[in-house]
């Protein structure tokens, strides 16, 4: 091997190490955290180095070298899949003692017997391997590029002028209030055999309309917050307006945090208040934006961010997951991946979305909500009851279930967390309730149903279809009569009761989401009669 000839040398060995971390990150590019990506591609260039390094001592070949850490870096950052893939706890043991055997062999063979084909093979190798980094760029690129536009248009989106009129007997105050991933009772009863009836039985008796029968139109958070807060289906014209996004799941989220809904409500004089998730970005048309750190809530506009007052609120903090639990669930370190979940938050940043802390503090801010003078509508969306699971039924914070817990043992914890919820929720609707005058308007409801229970169709897609969905319109009680109304209609319909609307209900349509978040615009349409008999056969069979 001629030293000057680098075709020749291992470099497949370092594109190996890095295609895997690339290519997740294309996948997930703007959900992610970027440093840890970053962090992640240094770790795996140093450590495939040292194993190099270690490869070439014991053989003194550098083609043999290079050959035995690929083996290794394969082994390790393709177990993770392989598992995942069999989904099968007890295949684990062997599926351990076969990469073992598969790699140490495969070193083994190549150092002691020495065979020749490592050198010839790298200029090939090395092809393959910069073939497999160039095709994971596209996406990364496109993203980058379509940031750069889009922080450009930021400003001309920023909060418009418009009046601010004070709380009246005209202008309630008005509260969307969204509990993530919160199941109708029909649903609660037959997959967990739960009766959830005390709850809805104390929403009635607050004056809520419960519609028991009511299903979301898709079983998934952006795009379902998407059609509600908007009145419509999403449809092919929202698919060409996402070009011109960072992202199709920037292009939702944006739905939602600058809503037709909440545009018009400020045309007729209330002020947006958007209370964060940490799972979407702030609102660039939100009159406050509430956000909740460590050191406690924090409050700025939409012009705020706009005019660079407010920079320290990089949007992207508000929905990016930490990348190396992800990117550990791939490897043979998977098991390390829910203990690296659990970082804590920094000092000076959000809490996260699933951080059970956040949703602590939102149910405090929005009892604070009445307060403020002005007639106001506000956002409040609780990612509660939704994995991962995080209190008892006191509220005491509990530590994450690690993804081999026992169904049956995962199932209780759940409803333990959901009877806290309940009570909290409560609590915070007393608190609304009694510091409101006039008697405000509220929606309460979920964006999909239940991830924990057996919310899929015999097909595996994700349908998540029944939910929590309640209104309390006060002095227009009889305007809301629909058992199966739809998350679509809810704006509709008050629009119509308290504002002089006249938007007709749309049909109901349902559709399943088989991509999920891989895919926001796939959408499979069902026949929610034949879904819900299998869904009843299903739970006869699972609780007889």
């Amino acid at each position: 091997m001629h030293a000057g000839n680098w075709k020749s040398r291992p470099l497949y060995v370092w594109l190996f190490a890095l295609y895997p971390i690339v290519f997740l990150f294309s996948q997930n590019v703007g959900r992610v955290i970027e440093e840890q990506v970053v962090l992640s591609i240094g770790i795996a260039l140093l450590g495939t180095t040292i194993l190099f390094a270690l490869m070439f001592l014991v053989s003194r070949d550098r083609g043999r070298a290079g050959m035995t850490t690929g083996i290794v870096v394969l082994a390790l950052s393709t177990y993770g899949h392989v598992y995942n893939l069999i989904d099968e706890q007890s295949f684990e043991p062997f599926l351990t003692a076969l990469y073992i055997v598969l790699s140490v062999g495969g070193v083994v063979l190549i150092v002691w017997k020495r065979p020749a084909f490592p050198e010839r093979a790298a200029p090939y190798l090395n092809i393959v391997g910069a073939v497999l980094i160039l095709m994971t760029l596209s996406p990364i690129v496109n993203y980058y590029y379509r940031s750069s536009v889009q922080s450009v248009r930021a400003e001309e989106t920023a909060t418009n002028k418009h009046p601010q009129l004070r709380n009246s007997p005209e202008r309630p105050d008005i509260y969307y209030i969204i509990l993530d991933g919160y199941s109708g009772n029909t649903d609660l009863l037959r997959d967990y055999g739960y009766d959830n009836s005390d709850f809805t039985d104390a929403l009635e008796e607050r004056g809520f309309y419960v519609a028991y029968d009511s299903k979301t139109t898709y079983g998934v958070t952006l795009v379902s917050l998407a059609a509600s807060l908007n009145m419509r289906y999403i449809d092919e014209s929202d698919r060409v307006a996402a070009q011109d996004s960072r992202s199709v799941e920037d292009y939702f989220h944006q739905l939602v945090t600058d809503s037709l809904v909440a545009k018009k409500l400020q045309s007729h004089g209330y002020t947006y208040v958007f209370v964060l998730t940490g799972f979407t970005s702030p609102s660039m048309i939100a009159d406050v934006n509430i956000d909740f750190h460590p050191e406690g809530p924090v409050y700025f506009s939409g012009e705020d961010i706009a005019s660079g007052d407010f920079r320290n609120h990089d949007s992207s903090w508000f929905y990016q997951r930490p990348f190396f639990p992800l990117l550990l669930e791939t490897t043979a370190l998977l098991s390390f991946a829910d203990d690296a979940q659990e970082v804590p938050t920094a000092i000076g940043e959000p809490y996260k979305y699933w951080a059970p802390e956040r949703a602590l503090m939102t149910w405090d801010e929005a009892e604070k909500i009445p307060a403020v003078p002005e007639a106001t509508f506000a956002f409040i969306h609780i990612i509660k009851p939704h994995v991962p699971i995080s209190f008892d039924s006191e509220g005491n914070r509990r530590p994450y279930l690690t993804k081999d817990t026992p169904i049956p043992v995962r199932e209780k914890r759940f409803l333990e967390e959901l009877q806290f919820v309940n009570a909290r929720t409560l609590e915070m609707l007393d608190a609304i309730i009694a510091n409101s005058s006039p008697s405000p308007i509220i929606i309460l409801q979920a964006d999909h149903g239940s991830v924990m229970g057996h919310p899929e169709s015999l097909d595996g897609r994700r349908t998540n279809f029944e939910i929590l969905n309640t209104y309390r319109f006060p002095g227009q009680e009889s305007c809301i009569h629909d058992r199966d109304i739809i998350p679509i209609n809810s704006f509709r319909s008050m629009f119509n009761c308290y504002f002089g609307g006249d938007y007709p209900m749309l049909e109901a349509r349902y559709y399943a989401m088989p991509d999920n978040y891989d895919d926001l615009f796939h959408h499979e349409p069902v026949d929610i009669l034949e879904w819900q008999a299998e869904q009843d056969a299903n739970g006869r069979e699972r609780r007889p």
